[in-house]
């Protein structure tokens, strides 16, 4: 807790003269009971307005009759009159404090609506910066597409690598995939056909974004790219019947 920042916010100058709502009254309570710093600041704005109420209750007015000695007519509207002006004082304080505290939090809301604004930006920055190095990967001169096909039950769907052979990367499009269920994976497996023998690339974790574009490493030997829908955490081996797509490697050379 900045303690410098909440005594500069005016709130205890509310706390002391009672005019916060009961609960941010009880919540101000706890922290100066907690806090020393507050504590002694509490009491110092204490003593400020009793001596302010005090200096005011003293002042006659200007033409009023002076008393001389004490007795039990003297006149008692001088008292009155002076904690009347003490209390109006204290009230344009009050007001005074409230204003700063308003505009205090105005200036606060104001600068974390600006920082929010400014991660927001930063952050599409980011995001437009990281597209366009994807699609630069993408177009590079080399770069294979492989179609992956939807089969048997799933042949509305669809996915594509495009597959890097002199960096042995290829980049994963899953767009036409359905977000897996809960507690399962999509799995991407590099296939040799004859015989079938598959090779796990690794589960697909949920995209955080809308490019659903996976970067992985492939040092196998691959005729084929297979993905299935497998429990979380992946398997050994694919799960044929829940085979979302697949799609042959080019054997042009």
């Amino acid at each position: 807790m900045d303690i410098d920042k909440y005594i500069a916010s005016g709130i205890l100058e509310l706390y002391v003269s009672g005019a916060l709502p009961a609960a941010e009254q009880a919540e101000v309570h706890a922290l100066v009971q907690k806090h020393p710093e507050l504590e002694a600041e509490a009491a110092r704005i204490e003593q400020a307005f009793k001596a302010m109420a005090e200096a005011r209750a003293s002042v006659q007015p200007i033409g009023a009759p002076r008393v001389i000695g004490k007795t039990k007519s003297s006149p008692k509207w001088f008292t009155y009159g002076g904690w009347a002006a003490a209390t109006l004082a204290t009230i344009g304080l009050i007001s005074l404090f409230v204003e700063r505290s308003e505009l205090q939090l105005s200036v606060e809301q104001l600068e974390q609506q600006e920082i929010l604004l400014e991660s927001e930006l930063e952050s599409q920055r980011a995001s437009n910066i990281l597209t366009s190095s994807l699609l630069d990967a993408l177009r590079a001169p080399g770069v294979e597409k492989i179609p992956l096909a939807g089969q048997g039950n799933y042949a509305n769907t669809y996915a594509a690598v495009y597959w890097n052979a002199e960096q042995q990367t290829l980049y994963l499009d899953v767009n036409g995939l359905p977000e897996a269920p809960q507690g399962m994976q999509y799995q991407l497996w590099s296939l040799k056909l004859d015989p079938l023998s598959p090779q796990s690339l690794g589960v697909l974790e949920q995209s955080k974004d809308d490019l659903n574009l996976y970067v992985i490493e492939n040092e196998f030997d691959t005729e084929a790219y297979g993905i299935t829908l497998e429990p979380e955490g992946g398997s050994e081996s694919p799960t044929l019947e829940n085979l979302y797509v697949l799609g042959a490697v080019s054997t042009t050379p």
